[in-house]
C-alpha cells in the first residue's frame, strides 16, 4: 500500500526583520518598545561617534541623528504593523474570505518578498553614494570629505549598515502599501457589488481600515531624512518620488476603505476589535481562529498541566469553557505531588491565603466561588500600624471585602472535621470526565524542534517513571522547584523570577481575641523595621497567619525577633507565648518577571511567569491562566501566538504594573523609616478632606491589591496629594528639631 506523507507544519508567518530581532541573544528578550530604545541608543552612539571621530560638525551629526530616530520609528512601527496584520477576525466568506487569505499569505511569504523593494532601494542609494561610474563625487564623498583618515573605511561600513537599514524599511512599507491597495481595491468591489445596501459594516473593516491608517506614518517620517538627503541632488529626487509613490498607495487603500465606510450603514459600529469583542454575541464572542497564521489544537487533542493550585486549576476551568464555545473537546491530565487534604506545609501551598474583592468577583462570574466551609473570614479592613499611630481603613462596599483560606487543609498537628484547603475545594470543582488527575511530580519535559510534533514529559517517583506525548504543555509549577531550573536547561529562553524568601506561621490566639481586640481586621505593621517590607497579621477563624516579608530572605530568627517586637506584641493575647511548635513555612515571593514563560506548544503561567509584586498571587493566577486559555482555544499554540497574543496582556496587566509598585514600596519604606514623614501622612489621613480620602482611598488599594499600582502612584504623586505630604513633613521635621 502506497504510504501516506504526513501534511507539513504550518510555518510561522513573520517578516524578515522579526526573524532576525528573534534570533539576537539580547533583544529577543526585552519588550518590543525597549528593544527598539536599544537599538536606538546603540546607533545614535556610533553616529556621534563617528562625527566626532571624523570632525564633520554639527550639522552632519544632527543629519546623522535624525537618520537613526527615523529607523528607531519605523523599527517600532514594524513591530506592531506586523501583529496587527496577523491578528484573527471573526468568520470570513465568499470573496472577502479569499481575498484577506491571499493578503496575508502573500503579506508573510516564506521567501520574504517584502525585502525585494528595500533591495533595488538599496543598489541604487548604493550608486549615488559611491558614482562608480561617474566624475561626480559621490554622495559619500560629499558626506565625509575626500582627505584620508584612519577611521573612514568604519565610518563607511557603517553608513551603508545604516543605508540598508533604511531601505529595507522603505521597502517593507512599499510592500505592504502595495498589498493594502491592492486588497482595498478588490474588497471594495466585491463588497459593494455583492453586499446589501441596509447590510451593517462587516467586523473586519474596523481593523483594516485602521491598520491603513497606521502605515501612514511610514511616508510621513521620511521628513526626518531630508537634512541628509539634501547633500545630494539625486537622494533629494528619490526621497521625493519614494515619498510619493508610497503615499499614492496608502491613498488608495484610504479612499477604498474609505468609500466601503461611508457605503454602510454607521448604527452601532465599533470603533475597535475590542468593540467588536464585546459587541458581537453567541458562537463569534471572540475573533475567529485563523488557521493559515498559528498552528491551533484538533479536536481530542490532549493537554497537560503541571501543577494543581490556583494557577493549574484556573486554566483547566477556562479552557474548558473558551473551548465550549468553538466546540473543541480536549482531553486534560493534570500533575501535581501534594495531597491538599493534608494539614501542614505537605499539603499546603504556602501562600498568606488571602482572596481579593476582584478575584471573588471574578470566580462567582465563572461559578467558582468559594462556599462558606472554605471561607475562614470575611475581612472588610485594614489596620496600618505606623510609627507615628494607628489608621483604620474600612470599606462599605461588600464588593470590597476580601475573604481569607487555607491553602492546605490547616495548620500543621491540627485535624479537621471538614476539609477546608481553597486548594483542594478548587482541584474538586474542576474535575470532570474530560480531566485526569495525577497525584505524581513530573520529572522531565522534552519540547521537539519539529512544531508538528507533540511535547514528551515524564512522571512518577524513585524508579517508577512514566512517559506521556501530548500537544501541549502549561506550567503551573511555581517557584523555586526544580522542574523550573529543567525547564531553564531546555534552551529556549526561559529564566524564572528573581526571589525573595518571606516567612509565615500559624498562631493560635483564639476567635474571641480576633473578633474583640483587632475587629477582625488584617494588621499591617509597618514601623520601619530593617529590611522588613511589612508584617500582615491575617484572621483565620481563631488562628492569625503571621507574615513576614522583607527586602532580603528572612530566616526563623528573623520570625521570632518581629514576634517579639513591641508593636506586634500589642496585637497579641496578654499571656501569649510562642509556642516551641508551630506550624510555619518559608515561601518564595517573585519580586522581578520571568523572561520568555513560553515556547512552542508549551506556556508557563502563575508565580513562575509573573506575579503582582508582594500582592495578590492568586488573582495574578487567574490572569494568566485566562490569557493563556485564550490564547491557546482562539490564538494557537505556537511560540508566536503565545508571543502575540499571551505576553502582551501580561506584560499590561501584571509586568510593567510592578515596575509602580516597585516605586510605591520605596515610597513606603521611606515613609516608614522616618518619623516625620509618617507623623504627616498620619495626621493627613485622619485629618478628613479630600487628601485625607484619596490617601486613604490609595492605602487600601495597596494593601487589598484592588486597582493597579500605576493608579495608586498616580493618586499619591499628584500635586494636591504630594504638596499637602511634603509640607507637612517638612513642618514635622522642623518641630521635632526643637
Amino acid at each position: 500500500m502506497p504510504q501516506t506523507r504526513e501534511p507539513r507544519p504550518t510555518k510561522e508567518l513573520r517578516w524578515l526583520y522579526e526573524r532576525l530581532l528573534g534570533r539576537l541573544p539580547l533583544l529577543r528578550r526585552l519588550p518590543t518598545r525597549r528593544s527598539v530604545l536599544l537599538q536606538l541608543l546603540l546607533m545614535e552612539l556610533l553616529a556621534l561617534g563617528s562625527c566626532w571621530g571624523l570632525e564633520l560638525g554639527w550639522a552632519t551629526a544632527l543629519a546623522g541623528s535624525l537618520i537613526v530616530i527615523a529607523v528607531a520609528l519605523w523599527s517600532e512601527l514594524l513591530l506592531v504593523v506586523a501583529p496587527a496584520l496577523r491578528v484573527p477576525l471573526p468568520p470570513l466568506t465568499g470573496e472577502a474570505a479569499r481575498v484577506i487569505h491571499r493578503y496575508r499569505t502573500t503579506m508573510f511569504h516564506r521567501l520574504h518578498p517584502e525585502a525585494a523593494p528595500g533591495l533595488l532601494i538599496f543598489l541604487f542609494v548604493g550608486y549615488v553614494l559611491l558614482r562608480p561610474w561617474s566624475a561626480a563625487p559621490g554622495a559619500l564623498d560629499r558626506f565625509l570629505g575626500t582627505a584620508p583618515h584612519p577611521v573612514r573605511l568604519g565610518v563607511e561600513v557603517l553608513i551603508f549598515l545604516l543605508a540598508w537599514d533604511v531601505c529595507y524599511r522603505q521597502g517593507v512599507a512599499v510592500w505592504a502599501g502595495l498589498l493594502s491597495a491592492w486588497r482595498a481595491r478588490r474588497l471594495c468591489r466585491a463588497e459593494l457589488l455583492d453586499r446589501p445596501a441596509d447590510r451593517p459594516r462587516p467586523e473586519w473593516l474596523y481593523h483594516l481600515r485602521r491598520l491603513d491608517r497606521r502605515l501612514v506614518w511610514f511616508p510621513a517620517a521620511n521628513v526626518l531624512l531630508l537634512p541628509a538627503a539634501t547633500r545630494d541632488p539625486l537622494l533629494v529626487w528619490l526621497l521625493g518620488a519614494g515619498t510619493i509613490a508610497l503615499a499614492l498607495l496608502l491613498a488608495v487603500a484610504l479612499v477604498c476603505d474609505e468609500r466601503l465606510w461611508r457605503s454602510t450603514p454607521a448604527a452601532r459600529a465599533p470603533r475597535s476589535l475590542r468593540g467588536i469583542r464585546q459587541r458581537s454575541g453567541g458562537e463569534h464572542r471572540e475573533p475567529w481562529p485563523d488557521p493559515d497564521i498559528y498552528p491551533r489544537l484538533t479536536d481530542g487533542a490532549r493537554v497537560a498541566v503541571i501543577g494543581a493550585g490556583p494557577a493549574g486549576t484556573f486554566f483547566v476551568h477556562l479552557l474548558r469553557e473558551h473551548a465550549r464555545r468553538v466546540g473543541l473537546n480536549l482531553r486534560l491530565t493534570i500533575f501535581d505531588a501534594k495531597d491538599f487534604t493534608q494539614p501542614g506545609p505537605r499539603g499546603c501551598n504556602m501562600c498568606g491565603g488571602v482572596v481579593a474583592g476582584t478575584l471573588l468577583r471574578r470566580m462567582r462570574e465563572s461559578g467558582l466561588e468559594p462556599p462558606p466551609s472554605v471561607v475562614q473570614s470575611v475581612v472588610d479592613g485594614f489596620q496600618l500600624e505606623t510609627v507615628a499611630g494607628t489608621v483604620h481603613l474600612h470599606t462599605d462596599d461588600p464588593d470590597e471585602n476580601m475573604a481569607t483560606v487555607f491553602r492546605g487543609n490547616g495548620p500543621r498537628d491540627l485535624v479537621l472535621a471538614d476539609n477546608v484547603s481553597f486548594d483542594d475545594y478548587l482541584l474538586e470543582a474542576v474535575r470532570g470526565p474530560d480531566l485526569q488527575v495525577v497525584v505524581e511530580p513530573v520529572t522531565d519535559l522534552a519540547i521537539p524542534s519539529n512544531e508538528a510534533d507533540p511535547i514528551r514529559l515524564a512522571y512518577g517517583r524513585g524508579s517508577h517513571k512514566v512517559e506521556m506525548n501530548v500537544e501541549v504543555v502549561v506550567g503551573a509549577f511555581g517557584l523555586g522547584g526544580r522542574l523550573s531550573r529543567r525547564v531553564e536547561e531546555l534552551g529556549f529562553g526561559y529564566h524564572a523570577p528573581e526571589t525573595t524568601i518571606a516567612c509565615q506561621a500559624e498562631l493560635l490566639v483564639g476567635e474571641e481575641h480576633i473578633r474583640e481586640q483587632l475587629d477582625g481586621d488584617i494588621q499591617i505593621i509597618n514601623i520601619g523595621l530593617p529590611d522588613v517590607a511589612f508584617i500582615a497579621l491575617i484572621p483565620k477563624g481563631e488562628f492569625l497567619t503571621f507574615t513576614l516579608v522583607g527586602y532580603r530572605d528572612m530566616g526563623l530568627a528573623d520570625l521570632h525577633a518581629a514576634l517579639e517586637h513591641p508593636a506586634v506584641r500589642a496585637k497579641l493575647p496578654a499571656n501569649w507565648e510562642i509556642p516551641k511548635r508551630f506550624c510555619h513555612c518559608h515561601p518564595r515571593v517573585p519580586v522581578t518577571n520571568a523572561t520568555r514563560p513560553f515556547a512552542n506548544r508549551f506556556v508557563i503561567i502563575g508565580d513562575a511567569a509573573c506575579s503582582r509584586l508582594y500582592k495578590n498571587g492568586l488573582e495574578s493566577a487567574f490572569n494568566t491562566a485566562a490569557f493563556a486559555a485564550h490564547t491557546i482555544v482562539h490564538r494557537g499554540v505556537s511560540a508566536a501566538a503565545f508571543e502575540d497574543h499571551y505576553l502582551p496582556p501580561c506584560r499590561r496587566v501584571i509586568m510593567r504594573d510592578n515596575a509602580f509598585g516597585a516605586v510605591l514600596f520605596r515610597l513606603n519604606r521611606v515613609a516608614s523609616t522616618h518619623r516625620s514623614a509618617a507623623a504627616a501622612v498620619v495626621s493627613l489621613m485622619q485629618g478628613g478632606g479630600v487628601v485625607s480620602e484619596r490617601l486613604r482611598r490609595a492605602a487600601w488599594a495597596l494593601f487589598a491589591g484592588s486597582l493597579p499600582y500605576r493608579w495608586i502612584l498616580r493618586q499619591v504623586l499628584s500635586p494636591r496629594v504630594a504638596l499637602p505630604v511634603i509640607g507637612r513633613t517638612l513642618a514635622e521635621a522642623c518641630r521635632r528639631k526643637r
